[in-house]
């Protein structure tokens, strides 16, 4: 159910590795890291070694994948980190009395990238935050922390030591447990659908004699499948292809307004290109005009739908009739919609 792919060792202390679950169908990053230790003289290596984190972070942001830091940052997180940083460093465990210089390491690296340190953010009593003992004082301290993007989806429930668990080590192995999102894996095409759209082409393409055929085929005794697919063999066939009830208008337009309304859109393409006072003047214009006689050419496609309507009232066809009724409202109510935008 989980992969690990693409491990890759920077150098002695830092590694990445690419962890895949196939449930929730999601990729993290994880970076496991071993800073200098904070009695080390040496500056030179403390200083590469969050150079190369830095560039390392760099790298993996560029894939758009969540990130997780996990490691021994060999620092002591003091209170008053908190009090100067409290997006990074969190209160809800108990912090060290004084800052070390392995700390404001940290920091910087935390606010260039916009990191935080979740072992702060999650409340647990002091022997289970602490990943470690001193032997000599035999105090515990939590020198071994999770971090993570500042904006992540990632959701950290819990942090805690695991004391019963061994590993070889002189520090508590720790344990995150996080809360993964389902993805939307791409779902396969219902093949069982009905095809509604085509259904409704077929329904738009029928005649005002539809009650006659469906008479004679219920006379023969045809099964209701063998209906439908008679119906929607017809509509492939329509001349007249499925307009949205907002643009049936458009198959009464003459070719002529046709043209205009063609060339209007060359206008605007040319004034977008070349955003001259000319160009815009000649779309205006164009666009006045052009504009005031799809509003003539509305007004009697609605009186001819009228008509028709008053006819098919007349002849008791009331199904037809309420269609035409709809086809009229939705034309009414687009053109009465574009004049408010206009004024």
């Amino acid at each position: 159910m989980v992969s690990a792919t693409n491990f890759r060792e920077i150098d002695g202390r830092i590694a990445t590795i690419k962890i895949h679950s196939k449930i929730t169908n999601q990729t993290i990053n994880l970076i496991g890291c071993y800073a200098p230790t904070e009695s080390s003289n040496d500056d030179i290596s403390k200083e590469n070694f969050y150079l190369k984190m830095n560039s390392t972070i760099k790298k993996l942001k560029l894939n758009k994948l969540p990130i997780i830091i996990l490691g021994d940052f060999n620092c002591r997180l003091g209170l008053d980190l908190h009090t100067y940083y409290p997006s990074i460093i969190g209160k809800a465990v108990k912090l060290e009395p004084e800052t070390s210089t392995n700390d404001m390491r940290l920091i910087n690296l935390c606010e260039t990238l916009s990191l935080r340190v979740m072992n702060t953010f999650i409340t647990k009593p002091v022997h289970k935050t602490s990943t470690w003992v001193h032997p000599k004082t035999q105090m515990e301290h939590m020198i071994d922390l999770v971090l993570i993007e500042n904006n992540s989806k990632l959701m950290v429930c819990d942090i805690h030591n695991s004391r019963s668990m061994e590993a070889n080590s002189d520090h508590y192995m720790v344990t995150a447990i996080l809360k993964l999102k389902y993805l939307n894996n791409k779902q396969t095409p219902n093949t069982n659908k009905k095809p509604r759209r085509r259904q409704r082409k077929a329904i738009h393409a029928l005649t005002s004699d539809y009650p006659s055929i469906l008479d004679n085929l219920l006379q023969n005794e045809y099964s209701l499948s063998q209906i439908e697919r008679a119906i929607i063999q017809a509509a492939n066939k329509a001349e007249i292809p499925l307009k949205s009830a907002t643009k049936r208008w458009q198959h009464s337009i003459s070719d002529l307004l046709k043209q205009e309304i063609k060339h209007r859109k060359q206008l605007r393409l040319a004034w977008l290109n070349n955003p001259t006072a000319l160009n815009k003047n000649l779309y205006t214009q164009a666009s006045k005009i052009v504009n005031n006689k799809i509003k003539l050419a509305k007004d009697q496609y609605i009186k001819e739908r009228i008509d028709e309507m008053n006819s098919l009232f007349k002849k008791h066809d009331l199904h037809l009739a309420y269609k035409m009724l709809d086809d009229i409202l939705a034309t009414i109510r687009n053109q009465s919609y574009r004049t408010k935008r206009t004024n």
